[in-house]
């Protein structure tokens, strides 16, 4: 018992002080192995804090950016090999002569270009892994018939938000990166809101009335992000109660690696859903079952129609405003080592994949 106590009091400490230090940790912009120290810890804070349930917390927020660095990692020493992988040696594009004499005294850092395929278990052609101690049954649970309705008659069925609006990516691909590079940007041709933008068009020229909002909520402050994004999607569901469907589409960070596949010779990112999941009723999710299931579909839907396209899809302890609809996700596109080009490349196939799944549930009924 006295052991049980230390143990737990030790883990309080280390929580409260990776919180903080990952709030601090500000990715590629602290160079070196520090950097990923420093972020590796955030992960181990994040989920302490989530194992207790307050999934609101100051970690939510400020680790958001780090929060697969490690998951990245591992899927890079299993990066498969196949057709549509994209060759890491093919030309890059060269610095403008401008632009190669700003930098011309600064640390450049090398980029690891890989198709990110495997990791956890294998479900016919995706992988899953599943970070908690619930039983899931993939296959069934790809077989379960969906609770939500999409109707196309012109009421708005989709909401796209951005939680951390300033998500960037790079505008070039130069196969490295300047120490100096900002993976955010308010610039919305060239964040995040460019990549949700594309899934809106290619939504709507399908028929489903999609809405997408460009509010930055992680302007004046990274912290708090959820909450405002939270609020967001709740005036949108009290002003439009016909949306079913939310996708908060993000960027990620995985430490220097930038996740590609090729469809039809161009190059695009690589997604990767991640899913939130209750434990015990700590966090208000009652639906969290429907949301796995949905976004199960929507991973083999898009790995059928465009082979490759998808990480892992991870189920982890964690809400991210998850539990406001029952087909709510959190999709990250690529990370800031993309393109912005073959970030949109990406949004325009996720929303042929989206809307074949909805399709799907309107033959259902």
């Amino acid at each position: 018992m006295k052991f049980l106590k230390l143990k737990n009091k030790f883990a309080t400490l280390i929580s409260s002080f990776c919180a903080v230090l990952a709030t601090s940790c500000f990715a590629f912009r602290t160079p070196s192995i520090f950097k990923t120290i420093s972020c590796d810890l955030g992960v181990m804070a994040a989920k302490t804090v989530f194992s207790n349930g307050n999934s609101d917390s100051l970690a939510q927020d400020s680790l958001e950016e780090n929060k697969n660095t490690n998951t990245g990692s591992s899927e890079n020493e299993n990066a498969q090999s196949g057709d549509n992988k994209p060759d890491s040696q093919s030309a890059k594009e060269q610095p403008d002569p401008e632009e190669a004499e700003r930098h011309k005294n600064e640390k450049t850092y090398k980029i690891t270009e890989s198709q990110c395929k495997s990791g956890g278990e294998k479900y016919e052609n995706f992988y899953f892994k599943n970070g908690t101690n619930h039983k899931i049954n993939v296959l069934e649970e790809l077989k379960k018939p969906l609770k939500i309705k999409v109707a196309k008659d012109g009421t708005p069925q989709v909401l796209i938000v951005h939680t951390h609006t300033s998500e960037a990516y790079m505008l070039k691909d130069y196969g490295f990166y300047y120490e100096s590079y900002n993976p955010r940007s308010s610039n919305n041709a060239r964040n995040v809101v460019a990549v949700g933008e594309e899934i809106k068009n290619g939504l709507m020229e399908r028929g489903i009335n999609t809405i997408h909002d460009q509010t930055p909520h992680d302007s004046p402050s990274y912290n708090g992000s959820y909450n405002r994004s939270a609020e967001t999607i709740k005036g949108y569901l009290k002003e439009f109660p016909s949306i079913n469907v939310v996708l908060d589409i993000h960027r990620d960070s995985m430490g220097g690696i930038k996740p590609t596949f090729l469809y039809n010779g161009e190059k695009a990112a690589q997604i990767m859903l991640l899913v939130g999941c209750d434990r015990n009723n700590s966090k208000d999710f009652p639906d969290w079952k429907e949301n796995l299931s949905f976004a199960l579909k929507l991973q083999k839907t898009a790995e059928d129609t465009f082979p490759n396209m998808t990480r892992p899809m991870t189920l982890e302890y964690v809400r991210y405003n998850m539990n406001l609809t029952p087909a709510s996700l959190l999709i990250e596109v690529g990370t800031e080592l993309n393109t912005v080009k073959e970030a949109c490349t990406t949004g325009r196939l996720l929303a042929k994949s989206t809307a074949k799944v909805i399709d799907s549930l309107q033959e259902a009924d």
